[in-house]
């Protein structure tokens, strides 16, 4: 299931979509992926698998990415 997203914190090609691969989440934020794991760890990303790839909440992402905007 697709949600449209109209966050202005996540990129246009993104917005079409629920939920984010590690690799689009990681695009996103602009970090790497170990740091993407570190921030599910630590409870600041909201993660579910779906088989055996995992998947970022977007709106996990878009709350994020929101704070470090607002910090800067």
């Amino acid at each position: 299931m697709k949600i449209q997203t109209s966050s202005k914190n996540v990129p246009e090609q993104y917005r079409h979509l629920q939920d984010l691969t590690i690799s689009q989440a990681s695009q996103v934020l602009q970090v790497s992926h170990p740091t993407i794991w570190r921030l599910v760890k630590k409870g600041m990303l909201h993660k579910y698998n779906v088989g055996r790839s995992a998947r970022i909440h977007i709106e996990s992402v878009t709350k994020l990415r929101g704070a470090s905007d607002a910090q800067s």
